[in-house]
């Protein structure tokens, strides 16, 4: 029987639970609840997803709000939620959809990047990017972020690449660059009803080809663990060391199933051993990180997130980048801070949430030269300037240089009517001539 979200009816699931289901299921934050792998004609016994119900009403009422143009109320709604229940990846995707259809792409584009980093399957959010992209006309960048995805399809292992899930984001990748990158507008998403019996024999057949690989229970473990289903997923930590000990870093989850109790002190004991055999393992170094925040160890904590970001390498998840700079911040050490942002910003490209907080702390610095020399190397590079053009007259007005902050809100403006009339009547673009248009009537 196949689940409803509504009724919490449970779904029945056979032996066999692999990456591309994970994949759907983090995608969409449904509630699939595969069994327990167990010997043939042995009961089962399933969980129902925790939050599912609340997850369900928040998402009724998000979309109420945002039907009565109260977009902005909302994806605060949301924003609690998630702060609540989780980043369940459905009330990411509607925040995300709401902002979009509101015509903050960049926000948008920033909870995207986001998830990305921390997603075990980021391909979807690769997609969903490439398409906000293309809703925002920013054609070029689409087309740049659909080649990248298709060329990482292309080089997944054998096994991952037949995936019903992975073929059919090489299916949407392939036909968005036929079309140059002008992709129709529907969601890219994959819901787990569409694929879900294909899917699941798919990992059948993968377990049944080979049930002594310990990555199969790792793997489950861990997405037994972001669902909130502790027992399952230690039951798959012991079936994964009995078969391959000490190869896997199982005691990560074990540690958060404990920090999630409330057993901190037995938590830290574990992400110690954890992080003895496994010293690049990053979640583990952020967990332990978080456990010397709340005895105040400001010391360790950041030298447990420099460890951190330095085992990410390029992938960085902008939520540590942005942990670390507020505990350097908080202890002053503000220099190291941005330098730390400049230094993502250079591996990972001009992100807007790295960019804005770089620009925050320097205007709160007062270097407000550096900012504006910031913004406009920004704006010269991006085909969609509108919102840094913004970003350097508010700058400037805080600055106090009044006459360059009116002559950069007007050339925003004459910007803005220079756009061609599709692009002009955008919400985003309506929303910056109406700030300029505040700002020139609100100063001398």
């Amino acid at each position: 029987m196949k689940n409803d979200r509504k009724s919490g009816t449970r779904r029945m699931i056979p032996v066999g639970f692999r990456g591309g289901l994970l994949a759907l299921a983090t995608l969409t934050g449904t509630a699939l609840i595969p069994s327990y792998a167990q010997t043939p004609g042995s009961s089962v016994i399933l969980a129902v997803l925790p939050n599912t119900q609340e997850a369900d009403e928040v998402l009724e009422k998000a979309e109420a709000l945002a039907a009565g143009g109260r977009e902005d109320d909302a994806v605060i709604l949301l924003d609690d939620a998630i702060k609540r229940l989780g980043e369940l990846p459905r009330l990411v995707t509607k925040a995300v959809e709401i902002e979009a259809k509101a015509g903050h792409f960049d926000a948008a584009l920033a909870r995207v990047a986001a998830m990305q980093g921390k997603a075990p399957h980021p391909e979807p959010w690769t997609a969903k990017s490439a398409e906000l992209l293309a809703q925002a006309n920013r054609i070029e960048e689409s087309r740049a972020v659909w080649q990248s995805l298709d060329l990482h399809l292309k080089n997944l292992p054998g096994s991952e690449r037949e995936s019903p899930s992975i073929r059919l984001l090489a299916e949407k990748a392939e036909k968005a660059l036929k079309m140059d990158g002008k992709i129709d507008r529907r969601n890219v998403w994959i819901h787990p009803e569409d694929l879900y019996e294909e899917e699941v024999a798919f990992m059948n057949k993968n377990i049944s080809a080979n049930p002594s690989d310990a990555s199969n229970w790792n793997q489950r473990s861990l997405f037994f663990l972001g669902n909130g289903q502790f027992e399952q997923s230690l039951l798959d930590c012991d079936e994964t060391d009995r078969l391959a000990p000490r190869k896997f870093p199982t005691n990560y989850v074990r540690s958060r199933i404990l920090f999630a109790k409330g057993d901190l002190a037995k938590s830290r004991e574990l992400l110690d051993e954890l992080l003895t055999a496994f010293p690049d393992h990053v979640e583990g170094r952020i967990t332990r990180a978080r456990l010397f925040m709340q005895d105040k160890l400001t010391g360790p904590a950041l030298d447990d997130f420099r460890a951190a970001l330095d085992a990410s390498g390029g992938k960085a998840d902008v939520a540590l980048v942005m942990e670390t700079v507020d505990l350097l911040v908080s202890i002053d050490e503000r220099d190291e801070a941005l330098k730390t942002l400049d230094q993502q910003i250079s591996i990972q490209g001009d992100l807007p949430p790295l960019l804005t907080r770089a620009l925050e702390m320097e205007a709160a610095a007062g270097k407000f030269d550096a900012a504006v020399s910031r913004v406009d190397a920004i704006a010269k590079n991006t085909p969609q300037p509108e919102l840094w053009m913004a970003k350097r007259a508010e700058l400037l007005t805080q600055a106090g240089r009044k006459a360059d902050a009116r002559a950069a809100w007007e050339t925003l403006l004459s910007h803005l009517d220079s756009l061609p009339n599709l692009k002009r009547g955008q919400p985003a673009m309506l929303e910056f001539a109406d700030q300029a248009k505040k700002a020139l009537n609100a100063g001398p």
